[in-house]
């Protein structure tokens, strides 16, 4: 069966552009060597096409030459500052993304490499929509349930004293974290407990009271002491979590997440645990953490670059070259696919646009690659399913993936 790709097209000649060249003058541009005139030549191009669309076969050279020259010079747009940039101090250079290369999908060319957010989508007059579309990224939105099931909505509360916990002040600092003061606290044993939940859509960053900080994805939670009292700290997750442990071998750090216990004296590494994920994954960055099960599965001990995968039968079993770009892509403030199927690719739209994915049938087998902003608008994201040929239609936050 002949696969179609949507492609844009505008009214311009194709065969004014030579192929060949526009790859070397790309190629140029990737390494920051293009001349102004080049450079000039290229946006030429670029904005020679529209927004109206065609389908073409897959293995015809306008496709070639549509798909991979201008897709190319699209994704070495220079990549705008992200609006969420958690601890980039603290993320080996090592996990810096790379505009390098257009990347085939599975099935077919899934080419999605949109390194260029617009600030506001065009309709296909080029003109501005008048109305903001329904469907937006996420953003810094978290609810704190406080131990006597009070709650605070983190996202709309002033910056300063949140509340008072016991002898624990909750504060919202200038960064718009949560942290803890301890300050104050007298050393008592008593116990309180909070749990900060981020919604569909939402994410947000706490500092714990021993200094470590947790970012939380979207659809998450965490549960945690108000201070470190016992002779472990042990807090507990939903979700998804990047952690950046603060040391103290006097007092190992535990996370617990469904069936699996991560230990850890001080360390960075991101756990990845939705129910509706097959597989539960540790992704360790630096340092070393202790993987073990309820069933009884033999520990783990991870090294940095490795993944623990825990299945929902309880196989545990060890990556040792993980894919850490993908597992950390989020907390950099991106989406990134290698080789990543639709239905999974789809549940991480849905939970940080906050939509509904239903399938008419089957789910589509195509695969992707790349890489998407995750400040990108809806219009922006949903390309990445046109030029796969994946049909599709949007009602209010509803999205109806058809055969």
């Amino acid at each position: 069966m002949l696969l179609y790709y949507t492609i844009y097209i505008g009214k311009t000649n194709m065969q004014q552009w030579n192929r060949a060249e526009l790859g070397k003058l790309a190629g140029k541009y990737i390494q920051g060597k293009a001349t102004e005139a080049e450079k000039q030549l290229l946006q030429e191009w670029y904005n020679a096409f529209d927004d109206v669309t065609v389908n073409v076969p897959a293995d015809s050279e306008a496709e070639e030459m549509l798909t991979e020259a201008r897709m190319l010079f699209r994704l070495q747009q220079t990549i705008e500052a992200e609006k969420y940039k958690p601890a980039p101090r603290r993320i080996p250079a090592w996990l810096k993304y790379s505009a390098a290369a257009l990347l085939l999908g599975g099935v077919g060319l899934s080419i999605f490499w949109l390194t260029r957010p617009q600030p506001q989508p065009l309709t296909a007059a080029g003109k501005t929509p008048l109305h903001k579309p329904t469907i937006v990224p996420g953003g810094n939105k978290a609810v704190l349930t406080l131990d006597d099931g009070s709650t605070v909505i983190l996202d709309s509360v002033a910056n300063g004293t949140v509340t008072m916990q016991g002898h624990t002040r909750i504060v919202k600092n200038k960064n718009g974290q949560l942290t803890y003061d301890l300050s104050a606290a007298p050393n008592t044993g008593q116990v309180s407990y909070n749990t900060i939940t981020t919604p569909r859509g939402g994410q947000y960053q706490v500092i714990l009271p021993d200094g470590s900080k947790v970012w939380l994805n979207a659809a998450s939670s965490l549960r945690f002491p108000t201070a470190f009292t016992a002779k472990s700290r042990e807090v507990s997750l939903k979700g998804e979590a990047y952690f950046d442990i603060t040391r103290n071998a006097a007092q190992p750090f535990q996370v617990q997440v469904n069936d699996m216990k991560v230990n850890v004296l001080g360390t960075q590494f991101n756990i990845m645990a939705y129910e509706e994920e097959s597989q539960a994954k540790t992704t360790l960055v630096q340092g070393s953490v202790d993987i073990s099960t309820a069933g009884g599965t033999q520990p783990k001990l991870l090294k940095p670059g490795q993944q623990a995968r825990l299945s929902k039968g309880g196989n545990l079993h060890v990556v040792n070259d993980a894919d850490v770009d993908e597992a950390l892509a989020w907390i950099n403030g991106r989406f990134y696919f290698n080789d990543t199927d639709l239905g999974t690719l789809m549940r991480q739209i849905a939970r940080w646009y906050n939509i509904e994915v239903v399938y008419e049938g089957a789910v589509p087998p195509e695969k992707f690659s790349g890489e998407i902003p995750r400040n990108s608008n809806v219009e922006e994201v949903l390309k990445i399913l046109k030029l796969s040929n994946i049909h599709f239609t949007v009602n209010g936050n509803v999205l109806t993936i058809k055969p």
